[in-house]
């Protein structure tokens, strides 16, 4: 018999797993697959940002990388020599408005096993060794096929939706007909990561070397590992280039042979790539399926964590709340914009590798161009939602609309004592320092998205600066489920009139 579920989830890597967790904690009945019956066992993701643990917090996951990680004091261009030629620093103490420091290395085999024993033991719907076929679909459910490598038997499933969360080589995307299109770099790296057996320290930041002979990144995993990445010459033959003797020469400069043991090394194609679409009807794609750039922006698991977390919200709104479908064609209108920055973001930061270390080598670095410059550091900062379901009112030219609103702490001698997103809800939740006056009208929608009413007082107010800054310039907030600023009061705009464009784009 045809087992049915409302979502299936193919491949449940990082992206997979916690879209799979989303769903499940809501109350969606969901089938999570992959054709591998273990985790992948070597590090292939290095880092997780701020906005990246504050999602983890809403499965209780954030632990699995913050107990096993380190934060770098910045990241810097340098020359072969490792003189700085640019850089930023961050500090020690430095809390974003998410609750967290900007950025965590971490060490991949010890989060995916913490984070694949809770799903495990979650009450999800998984299946492991169960391989997609092939699939079809009609304006009322998707329909796939299945092998399941243990029992050898093939199972048919249908769902009302299926997601995409089957890495690079995505056979949900192929399936879809959906072509990846090239965002212009593309070069062969090798990666090398190795674990010390000392205590040798090479310092505490993310570095790329611009080296003319050739360009490299180190990263300061949490001791004892290490990562080096380097790039790839015309002339060399990367299966020659993996093998120890000359892993261990590349090496060479940075650690003495006898200080660490090479865990692996392996040959990656570092290509900025987008799919044409994010969506193909019933289907979705996420995470590597539908982005894919080179690591230097540190944004790749990241991505698709964002993508994961605004396709569930919607899907939850569709599925448990009978919210119109068409709220979904707003998660490619969202997330493609948002995933090419990153893309062409990481190969600005590769560009401007480049451009360092062809300028060392011809001593003109003062002649770089100012669109290169701007172009790799304004990749580390990540932009908001500029279009999707955000208030559009003309007149609005609020430039909080489309950012993360800052989640709630507790702090004290900038350490945080408690992190408090969960007071926001898992819906909609309405922030303000004043009280509103709600229209019946109003409140049966409200109650339709289960929104959360929020009354800060003064002392929460100066006590949270990032929360200061935005109430110093609104009364009042509507904040989405993912955290992102639908929109805010203005002496201009009233809270009916946020509320009357929100319910037109999730009742269209």
């Amino acid at each position: 018999m045809t087992k049915h579920f409302d979502v299936i989830v193919v491949g449940l890597g990082p992206v997979g797993t916690l879209l799979t967790l989303l769903l499940n904690q809501v109350g969606i009945k969901v089938l999570g697959i992959d054709k591998d019956i273990s985790i992948f066992p070597l590090p292939r993701a290095a880092n997780i940002d701020d906005e990246g643990l504050r999602i983890m917090q809403r499965v209780n996951l954030e632990s699995a990388y913050s107990d096993h990680s380190s934060n770098p004091s910045g990241a810097i261009f340098t020359d072969k020599n490792l003189n700085r030629l640019s850089g930023m620093d961050l500090p020690d103490d430095f809390y974003t408005g998410n609750g967290w420091l900007p950025t965590y290395f971490f060490w991949q085999p010890y989060a995916d096993k913490t984070i694949r024993d809770f799903l495990l033991n979650s009450g999800t719907t998984i299946s492991l060794g169960m391989e997609l076929l092939s699939f079809s679909q009609n304006s009322e459910i998707v329909e796939l096929n299945t092998y399941n490598s243990e029992s050898e038997k093939e199972c048919k499933y249908t769902s009302r939706y299926l997601i995409g969360a089957d890495g690079a080589s995505s056979l949900v995307r192929k399936l879809c007909g959906i072509r990846l299109e090239s965002l212009g770099y593309d070069k062969d790296w090798i990666v090398v990561d190795v674990e010390t057996n000392d205590d040798h320290d090479l310092g505490n930041y993310a570095i790329q070397v611009c080296d003319p002979d050739r360009m490299t990144t180190f990263i300061p995993f949490p001791k004892p590992f290490k990562r080096w990445e380097f790039l790839l010459l015309d002339d060399e033959d990367k299966h020659e280039m993996m093998k120890e003797r000359k892993v261990r020469e590349l090496i060479g400069p940075w650690l003495e042979s006898e200080k660490y043991k090479v865990i692996r090394s392996a040959s990656y194609r570092f290509h900025s790539v987008l799919a044409k679409n994010f969506q193909k009807e019933k289907v979705f794609l996420v995470g590597d399926s539908a982005h894919q750039g080179p690591p230097f922006m540190g944004q790749g698991m990241m991505s698709g964590y964002r993508d994961a977390i605004n396709l569930y919200w919607k899907l939850n709104f569709v599925l448990k709340k009978s919210f119109p479908e068409n709220i979904l064609k707003t998660y490619n209108v969202e997330r493609r914009p948002h995933a090419q920055f990153i893309v062409e973001g990481s190969a600005a930061i590769g560009k401007l590798m480049e451009a360092y270390s062809i300028g060392s080598r011809d001593d003109t670095i003062d002649e770089i161009p100012e669109e290169v410059i701007n172009r790799g550091y304004g990749s580390f900062r990540i932009p908001g939602l500029e279009k999707g379901i955000l208030f559009n009112q003309s007149s609005c030219n609020n430039p909080l609309i489309g950012e993360l609103f800052p989640q709630p702490i507790q702090s004290h001698n900038n350490k945080i004592k408690e992190r408090n997103d969960k007071i926001l809800g898992d819906d909609f939740s309405i922030l303000s320092k004043i009280d509103i006056n709600i229209k019946k009208r109003e409140s049966i929608f409200l109650n339709k998205i289960n929104a959360k009413f929020i009354i800060l007082k003064d002392k929460e107010i100066k006590e949270n600066q990032w929360l200061r800054m935005f109430m110093q310039s609104s009364d009042t907030y509507i904040v989405r489920p993912d955290r992102y600023v639908f929109g805010a009061t203005t002496k201009d705009i009233s809270f009916s009139d946020l509320l009357t464009d929100l319910q037109s784009q999730l009742e269209v």
